[in-house]
């Protein structure tokens, strides 16, 4: 599969027809239908966390949101798809998450579909103020059909995430483990959009070009990446 580059840290991919721009911010850019794709976000992990009393680092919310709005602002994007685990827990939506999130959907216009995941679907309601409308656990959007594991389908293009894709990289020195793409013949699989999380390592297989997320930029690292 060949790709192309984009503006500076991007890489553009060809599939069925279409441009998708990969983004060092973890996300997907589909210019013709002015649509983000972002995975994984697991909003209110570190509340629930905490309320496990386990010890966790705060502003992980924030900056994800942070992040998310700088894209759909740079974009100009009209709708953003979330391919599953919006929340991480029902536990995590403290009174404060609920009111962050409801104060940036009210800066943040456009609209905002999510395709449930595994930790969505322990929490079958969300708050209304945060405008989102759920889907379907598989929506066709031509050529493409979203989902949250992303396994081929005979509808179209699967495009998913769930497995918090990584990469390992062996230099001279250093062995290091990227968050990545993983464009396949009949699949992608976007990495998690959340900083905080663990990942499942993957290799290449069967036509798979796996595109790390380092230093700001997005790298075709497919001939370097080992089990």
């Amino acid at each position: 599969m060949q790709s192309a580059a984009a503006t500076i840290g991007e890489i553009v991919v060809p599939i069925r027809g279409e441009r998708l721009h990969l983004l060092p911010e973890r996300a997907i850019w589909w210019p013709r239908r002015s649509t983000l794709l972002v995975a994984d976000l697991h909003l209110g992990k570190e509340e629930a966390l905490l309320d496990l009393g386990v010890p966790m680092p705060r502003g992980v919310l924030d900056e994800t949101l942070a992040r998310l709005e700088r894209l759909i602002d740079r974009h100009e994007a009209r709708r953003v798809v979330v391919l599953g685990d919006l929340v991480h827990a029902a536990r995590g939506l403290s009174a404060e998450v609920v009111d962050a999130v409801t104060r940036w959907r009210e800066r943040v216009g456009g609209e905002l579909d999510l395709v449930p995941g595994n930790h969505d679907e322990l929490v079958p309601e969300l708050p209304s103020s945060w405008r989102v409308t759920r889907r379907a656990a598989a929506v066709l959007d031509p050529p493409f059909v979203h989902l949250h594991d992303a396994r081929p389908s005979a509808a179209g293009y699967a495009l998913g995430g769930h497995l918090h894709p990584m990469v390992r990289l062996d230099g001279r020195i250093d062995r290091v483990e990227l968050p990545c793409f993983v464009i396949g013949v009949r699949r992608a699989i976007l990495p998690a959009f959340t900083l905080f999380s663990r990942g499942v390592r993957v290799v290449p297989d069967g036509g798979d070009r796996i595109y790390a997320v380092v230093d700001g930029s997005v790298v075709d690292c497919s001939s370097r990446a080992w089990a």
